[in-house]
Parts: structure tokens; C-alpha cells; sequence
């Protein structure tokens, strides 16, 4: 009886130490696939996109800066100066709706980050930048002439002020941003980061 009660009790123990031996290798594996699971999850992020209007003679300019921590990449960043207070147009050419001074629109930064370079019609209100990849810290800026459509405006039809640009739109997909009195348009995208 005692070598049955010895046995019994080592098979016994046998079978304890192997389960504890299975859950501690099961709690391990399960330990090791949250802490992968953590580490590969997506986590959401911000592309804050800055866009600054610059008013300048006899070239004016517009800055687009991504402040966030993960790229843009293949959209549409377009611009809609219909909404303005003071019925903003790109001046393009020397004949047209536009005053005295013309520009063409000239990408100066970030041509890189475009598919291609925007065309704009003289008069016309719209433009749009398809952008290939527009990275953290990378910038995208053009060079055009804008002028005002009012009689009598702030600065005369040739030069825009603050007050005059409110109301213009910035949109990237469904997300629009609108130009405040100091030339300035924040869009922030939600994105993901690995």
C-alpha cells in the first residue's frame, strides 16, 4: 500500500508540475503576443497641415507645412478663395480679371512632394496641389499674384489684407480649414503611425 500511496502521489505531483509547466509556458506565449500586438498596433496620430497666405509685391505666396508626426500621402490639397471676404482670383496672365500686376503660379518649395505642378487659369478662384508624399516637417510653397474683386477694398485690388482673405477654404478630403484674419488655415488630419 505504501509503494501505491508513493507512486500516487508522484503521479500526482508529475501531473502538477506539468500543468503549472503548461500554464506558465501559455502565459508566457500570451504575454509574448500582447507585447507584440502592442508594438505593431497602429497608434492614431495628427498631420497638422500650417497654410499661411503671404502678402507680397509683386508676388504673393501660399505655405503649406506639415507640423505632425506622419506624412500625407497621395491627396489633394485644394484651395478655394471664392469664400473670401473680398472675392479673391489669381491674377495669372496680363490681359484678364486681374489688376495691372500679373504672376503665373511658380511652385518654389517642395516640388518634390507634388505629382505635378498645379495649373491655374487667370481669374480663376481654385487651385489644387496633388501631392505625392507631403512628410513631417516638409513644406510645399507657391508663388502667384492674388488680387480682390471689390471696388473699394482695404489696400486697393492689387494687394490683399488680413481682413480680406477670412472666409477662404483650405480643404485635404473631406477636412476643411478657413482662413482667419492673419492669413493663416490650420487642417488637422488624423492619421496612423506603427
Amino acid at each position: 500500500m505504501k509503494n501505491f500511496d508513493r507512486n500516487f502521489f508522484a503521479l500526482r505531483l508529475t501531473k502538477q508540475t506539468n500543468r503549472r509547466a503548461v500554464l506558465v509556458k501559455s502565459l508566457s506565449q500570451n504575454l509574448t503576443l500582447g507585447v507584440t500586438l502592442l508594438l505593431v498596433t497602429p497608434t492614431l496620430a495628427a498631420a497638422d497641415i500650417a497654410v499661411r497666405f503671404i502678402e507680397s509685391a509683386p508676388k504673393d505666396s501660399f505655405r503649406f507645412e506639415n507640423l505632425g508626426s506622419c506624412a500625407i500621402t497621395q491627396e489633394i490639397l485644394a484651395l478655394d478663395l471664392s469664400k473670401s471676404a473680398a472675392g479673391l482670383i489669381f491674377d495669372t496672365e496680363p490681359t484678364g480679371r486681374g489688376v495691372e500686376v500679373f504672376q503665373p503660379l511658380e511652385v518654389t518649395q517642395g516640388a518634390d512632394f507634388l505629382v505635378e505642378a498645379p495649373v491655374t487659369q487667370d481669374g480663376a478662384s481654385k487651385t489644387e496641389l496633388v501631392v505625392s508624399e507631403l512628410p513631417p516637417s516638409g513644406a510645399i510653397r507657391f508663388t502667384v499674384d492674388v488680387d480682390d474683386t471689390l471696388t473699394a477694398s482695404d489696400l486697393g485690388q492689387i494687394r490683399v489684407s488680413g481682413s480680406e482673405i477670412v472666409g477662404a477654404e483650405v480643404r485635404l478630403g473631406e477636412i476643411i480649414a478657413v482662413f482667419d484674419e492673419t492669413g493663416r488655415a490650420l487642417l488637422t488630419v488624423a492619421c496612423e503611425t506603427a
